[in-house]
């Protein structure tokens, strides 16, 4: 599984990022069942950061 960070207004910092591929791992699980090659699967995650909202964006292709 090949993750993108991407943030907008907004640091990734190392823990936000371990956080993030630590709760991707639950679809491994479900990748397993797709019979798909483990590179084959980009996940790109966007934080983005505003004044008065948090929102976080993840992209799966596969």
């Amino acid at each position: 599984m090949q993750v993108e960070h991407v943030g907008k207004n907004i640091e990734v910092t190392d823990f936000i990022k371990a956080y993030s591929e630590h709760k991707l791992e639950r679809l491994k699980h479900y990748l397993k069942d797709l019979d798909v090659a483990p590179d084959a699967v980009r996940v790109r995650i966007v934080y983005d950061f505003e004044k008065h909202r948090h929102r976080n964006r993840v992209d799966i292709d596969v």
